[in-house]
């Protein structure tokens, strides 16, 4: 979803927690700053037992991450904002 300056909104797919990392690692999927390309895994959603991946909607540069660890978030929810690259 484009909005302001050519940012671009990624949106969950579906409802779920979000989580920034996966659970067997402790690094984070991005950090703000980060470039990104078109289809990368931002962060996870978590689904009953199923771990879901939040993909990048356009290539950019992770400009804010909207959505709080372990929050739950429905569908077209905002997770991250990212600019041009």
């Amino acid at each position: 979803v484009a909005s302001a300056a050519n940012a671009v909104t990624a949106q969950a797919g579906s409802a779920g927690l979000f989580l920034a990392a996966h659970p067997l690692r402790e690094a984070p999927f991005v950090r703000v700053g980060q470039t990104v390309a078109e289809g990368d895994v931002l962060g996870l959603l978590k689904i009953g037992p199923i771990y879901a991946p939040i993909p990048a909607p356009a290539a950019g540069v992770v400009s804010k991450i909207v959505a709080a660890e372990g929050a739950l978030l429905g569908f077209g929810s905002p997770v991250m904002e990212l600019g041009p690259a």
